[in-house]
């Protein structure tokens, strides 16, 4: 099993690598792993969380310990009088990552694992959690292999 940060951080890079997302939320600091706990939350922002990992097939040896299934979670937050700004960033979200191949790299910066062909299980509908906030998710699923 790969560690939930190391593929956040995975996730996370992906996304900032994305020009017209980061055009979209502003910054590329508005994108964070879900337990961010800084002092500021600035909006529009993405979390990733929900990361779920059930290893691929039966038994022990390598085929249990070198991959898994992978699912995990994308946020979608927008402090605007209507959803359209949250659905444009959902729908990028999924644009980005739908059928992606995502390299993870350990924190010595030496690539330990992919995600392979992500794809996206559901795309969530804009809920308001406040006057002028609002929220999206989509979930994903993928295999993730260790290259070592």
């Amino acid at each position: 099993m790969i560690s939930h940060d190391l593929i956040q951080k995975a996730i996370i890079n992906k996304l900032k690598g994305d020009a017209t997302l980061i055009t979209l939320i502003g910054s590329s600091n508005n994108v964070k792993e879900s337990q961010w706990q800084g002092t500021t939350f600035n909006y529009p922002a993405i979390r990733i969380g929900e990361i779920q990992q059930t290893p691929l097939g039966a038994g022990t040896g390598d085929a249990i310990l070198k991959g898994s299934s992978l699912t995990f979670r994308v946020e979608s937050y927008s402090e605007e009088a209507s959803s359209r700004q949250v659905s444009k960033i959902n729908n990028q979200v999924v644009s980005i990552l739908f059928d992606a191949f995502i390299y993870g790299y350990d924190d010595s910066n030496a690539n330990t694992f992919n995600i392979l062909r992500i794809a996206c299980l559901n795309m969530g509908s804009n809920l308001r959690l406040e006057e002028n906030l609002w929220y999206a998710n989509s979930y994903f699923i993928s295999e993730l292999h260790k290259t070592s």
